[in-house]
């Protein structure tokens, strides 16, 4: 180790800081505007940080039993003001998908029968290879886990694309 680093780390923080340095001569150059400037330094940052940083509670994200009506799901998911629900296995309480609210709209069958699968990533995963990963496989929703499988939370891709984007 070199600085406290390994080589790997020591070539990735040099690489990153030759990037910002580029940014910034290309705005004082004229041929980057301001948002292209904060929007690759949102990404710089958000990029570093761990998935875990952005996980939502389990709590915090409505859940239905899979076969339930899909009436009792709206009405779930208007009082929640939910556009996403989790969608639980009856015996276990495992979560093992989800279903979109508009999705059940458009669908008009009396159980929720349209579930995707849930997308699992593991808690060590940076934000932006959770990001990379969500975005391949168009998943809105994935649940974060440890190393012995227990969930950590779940993810939202909003959340990861609204850190870029430096939203609230």
């Amino acid at each position: 180790t070199l600085l406290g680093q390994t080589p790997l780390r020591l070539r990735q923080s040099l690489a990153r800081e030759e990037l910002r340095q580029l940014i910034t001569e290309g705005q004082e150059a004229g041929i980057l505007k301001p948002i292209q400037q904060d929007l690759a330094q949102n990404l710089f940052v958000a990029a570093s940080q761990p998935v875990t940083q952005f996980t939502t509670s389990v709590t915090r994200v409505p859940s239905i039993q899979r076969g339930a009506s899909t009436s009792e799901a709206l009405r779930i998911a208007r009082r929640q003001s939910a556009y996403i629900l989790t969608v639980l296995q009856e015996s276990q309480g495992e979560i093992v998908g989800c279903v979109r609210v508009i999705d059940l709209l458009l669908d008009k069958a009396p159980r929720v029968q349209t579930v995707t699968p849930i997308l699992r990533i593991p808690s060590s995963d940076s934000h932006i290879k959770a990001l990379i990963l969500m975005q391949s496989e168009r998943a809105e929703l994935a649940c974060v886990g440890d190393r012995q499988g227990n969930t950590v939370g779940l993810l939202l891709a909003r959340d990861l694309t609204n850190a870029v984007f430096g939203e609230k």
